[in-house]
């Protein structure tokens, strides 16, 4: 990706390579279906979940669970914290990710169990599963929104891209796109540790909760001050690669 003048479909574009080459599954869902057998397994655009990937990751991580556990994980995941603010449900679900997720069942022989279903391996990178989507719908109750690019860990969204037009106010990404998600979808925040907006020569990184002056630049890849060719570039590689390292809080 170098600096010269970017639609934002060539920026996307070029900001799916950067990520698939940190070793995520890069697709397009612009034409994704819907229901049990879609690519996602997403019954409808309401959902953020990415069922399919969900449950293959939690019977990996927790081999030794049987399916009523793994059951009962997905559903804390996806039900859970309904009741909440999203803020505080952003925190509660942020736990269960950090934690794991608590959960009884019985074992073979009738005995009541209780034991914490593994959602995200911290340890190993490697052991989960990695996923950048471009233009992924989502359905609130009065609009339809597509978000220029979501990152998912093990089928749960987790950080959240926004990309203008390199000619444009990067700040608008946030004033015209951000908050109207916010508004439009807002189960799109429920798992997001965090945010950039960029126009590909200027990026920043910020929270669900951060207002536009507390986004800030990433300014280097590594611990020894690299920086990629763009500041798209450096937040890309600088966050996604380790983000799984550093959990982040709304």
């Amino acid at each position: 990706m170098s600096e010269n003048n970017f639609s934002e479909e060539a920026l996307e574009l070029g900001a799916m390579d950067k990520v698939e080459a940190l070793g995520y599954e890069a697709i397009d869902a612009f034409s994704e279906g819907f229901g049990n057998d879609s690519l996602f397994g997403r019954k409808t655009p309401n959902d953020i979940i990415l069922p399919v990937r969900l449950r293959s990751a939690l019977e990996r991580l927790n081999p030794n669970l049987p399916n009523e556990a793994i059951d009962s994980a997905i559903y804390a995941l996806s039900e859970g914290a309904g009741a909440l603010s999203l803020i505080n449900a952003n925190h509660a679900i942020y736990k269960l990710l950090k934690d794991g997720v608590l959960v009884d069942y019985k074992d073979e022989n009738g005995i009541d169990q209780e034991e914490t279903v593994r959602i995200i391996n911290w340890n190993d990178a490697s052991a989960n599963d990695f996923l950048i989507v471009r233009q992924f719908k989502v359905s609130g109750e009065m609009y339809n929104c597509r978000a220029d690019m979501v990152a998912f860990i093990n089928g749960l969204p987790v950080v959240l891209i926004e990309l203008k037009a390199s000619h444009k106010s990067l700040i608008n990404g946030f004033t015209d796109n951000i908050r109207h998600y916010k508004d439009a979808i807002p189960q799109l925040f429920l798992f997001n540790a965090f945010i950039i907006v960029s126009n590909g020569s200027k990026a920043r990184l910020g929270t669900m909760t951060s207002e536009w002056e507390h986004f800030s630049e990433w300014k280097k890849i590594n611990s020894e001050g690299e920086k990629g060719i763009i500041p798209l570039d450096t937040v890309i590689q600088g966050t996604l690669t380790h983000c799984i390292h550093h959990p982040r809080r709304a």
